[in-house]
Protein backbone atom coordinates (compact mmCIF):
# COMPACT_ATOMS: atom_id res chain seq x y z
CA UNK A 1 0.00 0.00 0.00
CA UNK A 2 1.50 3.53 -0.62
CA UNK A 3 1.38 5.83 2.09
CA UNK A 4 1.96 9.74 1.28
CA UNK A 5 2.91 12.05 3.79
CA UNK A 6 1.22 15.46 4.71
CA UNK A 7 0.96 18.42 2.40
CA UNK A 8 3.96 21.15 2.25
CA UNK A 9 3.35 24.16 1.25
CA UNK A 10 6.30 25.90 -1.11
CA UNK A 11 6.30 28.58 -3.29
CA UNK A 12 8.35 27.98 -6.38
CA UNK A 13 11.50 26.03 -5.38
CA UNK A 14 12.29 22.71 -4.43
CA UNK A 15 15.29 20.40 -5.16
CA UNK A 16 16.94 17.26 -4.09
CA UNK A 17 20.20 17.00 -2.95
CA UNK A 18 22.61 14.58 -5.34
CA UNK A 19 22.53 11.21 -3.04
CA UNK A 20 18.75 11.69 -2.65
CA UNK A 21 18.81 12.33 1.23
CA UNK A 22 17.42 15.26 1.61
CA UNK A 23 15.20 17.66 -0.33
CA UNK A 24 14.75 21.34 0.05
CA UNK A 25 11.30 23.56 -0.04
CA UNK A 26 11.27 27.22 -0.39
CA UNK A 27 8.40 29.15 1.22
CA UNK A 28 8.92 32.84 0.46
CA UNK A 29 12.21 34.38 2.62
CA UNK A 30 12.22 30.90 4.58
CA UNK A 31 14.62 27.75 3.13
CA UNK A 32 13.49 24.23 4.97
CA UNK A 33 15.06 21.08 4.26
CA UNK A 34 13.65 17.47 4.98
CA UNK A 35 14.98 14.19 5.47
CA UNK A 36 13.78 12.01 2.66
CA UNK A 37 13.79 8.93 4.61
CA UNK A 38 11.75 10.75 7.40
CA UNK A 39 10.27 13.39 5.52
CA UNK A 40 10.42 15.43 8.49
CA UNK A 41 12.43 18.69 8.47
CA UNK A 42 15.74 18.96 9.80
CA UNK A 43 16.85 22.67 8.48
CA UNK A 44 15.12 26.12 8.70
CA UNK A 45 16.88 28.89 7.50
CA UNK A 46 15.99 32.50 6.65
CA UNK A 47 16.50 35.07 4.68
CA UNK A 48 16.08 38.50 3.44
CA UNK A 49 14.23 38.43 0.59
CA UNK A 50 12.29 35.77 -1.85
CA UNK A 51 14.37 33.06 -2.56
CA UNK A 52 14.51 32.58 -6.22
CA UNK A 53 17.35 29.75 -6.90
CA UNK A 54 18.13 26.71 -4.76
CA UNK A 55 21.33 24.61 -5.82
CA UNK A 56 23.28 22.01 -3.56
CA UNK A 57 26.89 21.22 -4.16
CA UNK A 58 28.04 17.36 -5.54
CA UNK A 59 29.29 16.89 -1.41
CA UNK A 60 25.32 17.10 -0.37
CA UNK A 61 26.66 19.43 2.39
CA UNK A 62 26.65 22.85 0.96
CA UNK A 63 23.62 24.09 -0.58
CA UNK A 64 23.52 27.09 -2.38
CA UNK A 65 20.35 29.77 -2.39
CA UNK A 66 19.88 32.87 -4.99
CA UNK A 67 18.59 35.80 -3.90
CA UNK A 68 19.24 37.81 -7.35
CA UNK A 69 16.59 40.32 -6.68
CA UNK A 70 18.90 41.56 -3.90
CA UNK A 71 22.36 40.51 -5.95
CA UNK A 72 23.38 37.64 -4.11
CA UNK A 73 23.27 34.30 -2.93
CA UNK A 74 23.92 32.83 0.40
CA UNK A 75 25.47 29.47 1.32
CA UNK A 76 24.87 27.25 4.43
CA UNK A 77 26.49 23.87 5.25
CA UNK A 78 23.71 21.58 6.85
CA UNK A 79 26.30 20.01 8.91
CA UNK A 80 28.23 22.72 10.39
CA UNK A 81 25.46 25.72 11.27
CA UNK A 82 28.27 28.17 12.05
CA UNK A 83 29.52 28.42 8.54
CA UNK A 84 27.76 31.37 6.73
CA UNK A 85 28.65 32.19 3.83
CA UNK A 86 27.46 35.58 1.36
CA UNK A 87 28.26 36.56 -1.84
CA UNK A 88 26.97 40.23 -2.21
CA UNK A 89 27.81 41.58 -6.32
CA UNK A 90 26.34 44.97 -5.45
CA UNK A 91 25.41 47.35 -7.66
CA UNK A 92 27.23 45.04 -10.72
CA UNK A 93 23.96 42.62 -9.85
CA UNK A 94 23.51 39.11 -9.79
CA UNK A 95 22.04 36.73 -12.53
CA UNK A 96 22.85 33.09 -11.84
CA UNK A 97 25.73 31.34 -9.25
CA UNK A 98 26.23 27.55 -8.83
CA UNK A 99 28.75 25.06 -7.27
CA UNK A 100 32.00 23.66 -9.66
CA UNK A 101 31.74 20.18 -9.56
CA UNK A 102 34.33 19.57 -6.44
CA UNK A 103 31.87 22.24 -4.31
CA UNK A 104 35.01 23.94 -3.23
CA UNK A 105 34.29 26.95 -5.57
CA UNK A 106 30.91 28.92 -6.11
CA UNK A 107 30.72 30.69 -9.49
CA UNK A 108 28.82 33.97 -10.36
CA UNK A 109 27.42 35.40 -13.33
CA UNK A 110 26.58 39.68 -12.94
CA UNK A 111 23.86 41.06 -14.60
CA UNK A 112 24.63 42.05 -17.73
CA UNK A 113 26.91 38.88 -18.29
CA UNK A 114 30.33 40.79 -19.11
CA UNK A 115 31.76 38.97 -15.80
CA UNK A 116 32.31 35.55 -14.40
CA UNK A 117 33.41 35.57 -10.86
CA UNK A 118 34.88 32.75 -9.17
CA UNK A 119 35.26 32.52 -5.68
CA UNK A 120 36.90 29.95 -3.33
CA UNK A 121 35.26 28.59 -0.20
CA UNK A 122 38.48 27.37 1.07
CA UNK A 123 40.94 30.24 1.05
CA UNK A 124 38.57 33.34 -0.39
CA UNK A 125 40.60 33.48 -3.31
CA UNK A 126 38.51 35.24 -6.14
CA UNK A 127 39.03 34.93 -9.78
CA UNK A 128 37.51 36.78 -13.24
CA UNK A 129 36.43 35.51 -16.50
CA UNK A 130 35.42 38.15 -18.86
CA UNK A 131 32.89 38.44 -21.35
CA UNK A 132 30.76 35.04 -20.69
CA UNK A 133 28.03 34.79 -23.49
CA UNK A 134 25.06 33.61 -20.87
CA UNK A 135 25.10 32.86 -17.39
CA UNK A 136 22.46 30.20 -17.22
CA UNK A 137 23.56 28.08 -20.17
CA UNK A 138 26.95 28.06 -22.25
CA UNK A 139 28.74 26.74 -19.52
CA UNK A 140 29.86 22.41 -19.08
CA UNK A 141 31.56 20.64 -16.76
CA UNK A 142 33.56 17.18 -18.21
CA UNK A 143 31.92 14.01 -16.97
CA UNK A 144 35.02 12.56 -15.55
CA UNK A 145 37.06 12.98 -13.07
CA UNK A 146 34.28 15.06 -11.30
CA UNK A 147 34.46 17.59 -13.51
CA UNK A 148 38.29 18.12 -14.28
CA UNK A 149 37.72 20.26 -17.01
CA UNK A 150 35.20 23.73 -17.79
CA UNK A 151 33.50 24.49 -20.93
CA UNK A 152 32.44 28.08 -21.52
CA UNK A 153 31.05 29.90 -23.97
CA UNK A 154 32.23 33.26 -24.63
CA UNK A 155 31.71 36.25 -26.97
CA UNK A 156 34.37 38.69 -28.08
CA UNK A 157 34.40 40.76 -31.26
CA UNK A 158 30.57 39.56 -32.08
CA UNK A 159 32.70 36.08 -32.68
CA UNK A 160 31.49 32.80 -30.57
CA UNK A 161 34.82 31.76 -28.19
CA UNK A 162 35.35 28.18 -26.73
CA UNK A 163 37.31 28.91 -23.36
CA UNK A 164 38.41 25.11 -21.64
CA UNK A 165 40.05 25.65 -18.37
CA UNK A 166 41.46 23.01 -15.49
CA UNK A 167 39.17 23.87 -12.67
CA UNK A 168 42.09 22.58 -9.99
CA UNK A 169 43.48 25.73 -11.00
CA UNK A 170 41.43 27.88 -12.94
CA UNK A 171 43.76 28.13 -15.74
CA UNK A 172 42.40 28.31 -19.46
CA UNK A 173 44.96 25.91 -21.21
CA UNK A 174 42.84 26.79 -24.56
CA UNK A 175 40.59 28.84 -25.84
CA UNK A 176 39.50 28.91 -29.71
CA UNK A 177 36.58 30.45 -32.56
CA UNK A 178 34.21 28.16 -33.84
CA UNK A 179 32.40 28.64 -36.84
CA UNK A 180 28.79 29.31 -35.60
CA UNK A 181 26.39 31.87 -36.38
CA UNK A 182 24.85 32.58 -32.70
CA UNK A 183 26.24 30.01 -30.61
CA UNK A 184 22.89 28.58 -28.05
CA UNK A 185 24.67 25.78 -26.44
CA UNK A 186 27.46 23.58 -25.17
CA UNK A 187 28.22 20.10 -24.22
CA UNK A 188 30.69 17.93 -23.71
CA UNK A 189 30.81 14.01 -24.89
CA UNK A 190 30.42 10.95 -22.70
CA UNK A 191 34.36 10.42 -23.43
CA UNK A 192 35.13 14.30 -22.70
CA UNK A 193 36.95 14.50 -26.03
CA UNK A 194 34.93 16.27 -28.07
CA UNK A 195 32.44 19.41 -27.05
CA UNK A 196 29.25 19.71 -29.11
CA UNK A 197 28.10 23.08 -30.08
CA UNK A 198 24.57 24.01 -30.38
CA UNK A 199 24.05 27.25 -33.50
CA UNK A 200 21.01 29.27 -33.69
CA UNK A 201 17.80 27.54 -34.94
CA UNK A 202 17.96 29.88 -37.69
CA UNK A 203 20.89 27.70 -39.43
CA UNK A 204 20.00 24.60 -37.52
CA UNK A 205 23.62 23.31 -37.35
CA UNK A 206 25.20 20.87 -34.52
CA UNK A 207 29.15 21.34 -34.83
CA UNK A 208 31.65 18.37 -32.94
CA UNK A 209 35.11 20.05 -32.39
CA UNK A 210 37.76 17.74 -30.91
CA UNK A 211 39.79 18.59 -27.74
Amino acid sequence: MLKFSNKRKYSNQISFSPNSFYFAISKGIQLVIYSCQTLKPIKIYTFIDFIEDIKWSNSNKLILIGIYKRNRCEIRNIENDNFICTIDEGVQGMSNALFSPNSSHVLSFNQNVTKLTIRSLLNKNTMFISLPKFSKKGLAFSSQGKGKFMALAERKETKDIIGIYYIQKWICFRRFPVETEDLQDIQWSFDNLNIIIVDSPCVCKLLIYNI
